[in-house]
């Protein structure tokens, strides 16, 4: 009966240990399987709460070969290209930022003519494909030396139990000078990403809504006084944007887009082919023009015009980790006079007007699109957030235009209060060899800046964190 017992009391102790161990298995394999669906990391990216797949057509590495110059109508059949595709199998959105990472790239291919483009589509054949973003390699991530990185998109919508193809296409584009320096250089990438299925929160997302719902696609007329209000988009036109890639902008009396970074309150121009985000500042920047030249002819670069002085105002104003969330952008310096009020764009007609740097202000072409209202046109325009900023204060622009005494001087935006005209006029001599003038600073946010608060009203702006 003794052994009996004890033979009893020994299979009631394993199949405790079983049943223990059996508890601790599920356990285990339960915390593997949550961190699992939490967070996945592999060669290609990384997903947060996302059950999303890449695949790649071809290979997974994008290489150019010996750079030369092409043109634009050149682009679809010469540049160098990827193409891959998103799969979500998740009963939810997914939001996924896109990123060339593990360059190769000599110095010289950091240019301003080394060119990067993303569209989308539904199919594989790219029919009917869409324009996302288009951009340069003057800056890239390299935070980790080992894997040297450019944002593409950020947050781009994956819908829920669909596929997305996505191509990127790299190309040194032909500017007409000697691009022997960069020609022949040799570029390699791979394309990574992270996704996740939270609302991403960035300043971007804010701005365009869930799949660009917050954009209007009214057909706009420049000759006419503004009662337009919104955010628009200028797309599929390579006369108006870079290569056709979309810009989207506010014009119109609007109120929802104000924002606070580094102490200071902006308005939200847009947003622009490469995702970053244009600010115009709620302050003006004094600098002095010289009344007895002609500038038609005399030279005036872009430092001796506003450059020095605006630079002196955003080395005072904006530094450390606020200057590392200002994208180093391209400002039209347009001094062609050309300027055609019926038929503004939002390239520069200038082809050496090209700025590269932080901060500039805007032109006459942007002013347009915001709503201004060119003189000369019968009636005024009240409803245009840029002139309603500021009463009584005239805004030089970046744009030059031939005024009443036919000498060439820049353009600026005129807001008396006793008639709200908002007239874009060029300056004229006033009597005076040299002139105060008010230049508003306008810089690029980087497109993946995220906010801390805010709903973008005047009394609760976004806030950038």
């Amino acid at each position: 009966m003794k052994q009996e017992s004890k033979k009893v009391e020994n299979n009631n102790k394993r199949v405790i240990s079983i049943v223990i161990f059996g508890i601790v298995l599920l356990i285990l394999v339960g915390i593997t399987f949550a961190h699992f669906m939490l967070k996945k990391e592999s060669d290609f990216g990384e997903m947060k709460a996302a059950k999303l797949n890449i695949n790649f057509t071809e290979n997974n590495e994008l290489l150019m070969s010996n750079a030369l110059p092409i043109y634009e109508e050149d682009i679809e059949s010469k540049a160098s290209y990827i193409t891959f595709s998103f799969v979500n199998s998740s009963t939810t959105d997914t939001y996924v930022d896109i990123y060339l990472s593990n360059m190769t790239i000599p110095n010289a291919l950091k240019d301003y003519d080394f060119k990067w483009s993303l569209e989308t589509s539904d199919n594989s054949s790219f029919t009917n494909s869409i324009k996302v973003s288009t951009g340069n390699f003057l800056e890239l991530d390299t935070s980790d030396s080992t894997n040297i990185k450019k944002l593409l998109v950020p947050g781009y919508t994956i819908a829920k139990n669909s596929t997305k193809y996505f191509r990127v296409r790299v190309w040194l584009n032909e500017n007409e000078k000697d691009q022997s320096a960069i020609a022949g250089s040799t570029f390699k990438a791979k394309i990574s990403y992270k996704a996740s299925v939270s609302t991403p929160n960035t300043l971007a997302y804010k701005i365009l809504g869930n799949n660009n719902s917050n954009v209007l696609t009214n057909t706009l007329e420049f000759d006419k006084e503004t009662t337009d209000l919104g955010l628009y988009v200028q797309k599929d036109n390579s006369e108006k944007s870079e290569f056709g890639f979309p810009v989207y902008y506010y014009r119109g009396e609007v109120t929802n887009n104000y924002v606070n970074f580094a102490g200071q309150d902006w308005r939200i121009m847009g947003i622009n082919e490469d995702g970053t985000i244009k600010l115009a500042g709620l302050t003006t920047v004094d600098a002095t023009l010289d009344m007895t030249k002609d500038y038609a002819t005399d030279t005036l670069s872009f430092d001796d015009y506003i450059g020095t002085n605006l630079n002196n105002w955003y080395n005072s104003n904006i530094t450390g980790t606020n200057d590392s969330l200002v994208a180093t952008e391209n400002f039209c310096y347009d001094k062609t006079n050309t300027f055609d009020d019926l038929n503004p764009t939002l390239n520069c007609r200038d082809t050496n007007g090209t700025v590269i740097t932080k901060i500039g202000t805007f032109s006459t072409d942007e002013l347009m699109y915001a709503g201004a209202f060119i003189e000369g046109f019968a009636g005024n325009n009240n409803n245009f957030y840029l002139a309603g900023d500021f009463e009584n204060t005239t805004q030089t622009t970046l744009t030059f235009g031939l005024n009443s005494n036919n000498k060439v001087y820049p353009y600026k935006l005129t807001t008396a209060a006793s008639t709200r005209s908002d007239n874009i006029i060029p300056m004229e001599f006033s009597g005076q060899n040299t002139q105060t003038i008010n230049v508003r600073p306008v810089i690029n946010l980087k497109s993946n800046v995220t906010i801390t608060g805010g709903t973008g009203t005047k009394v609760d702006p976004y806030v950038i964190g």
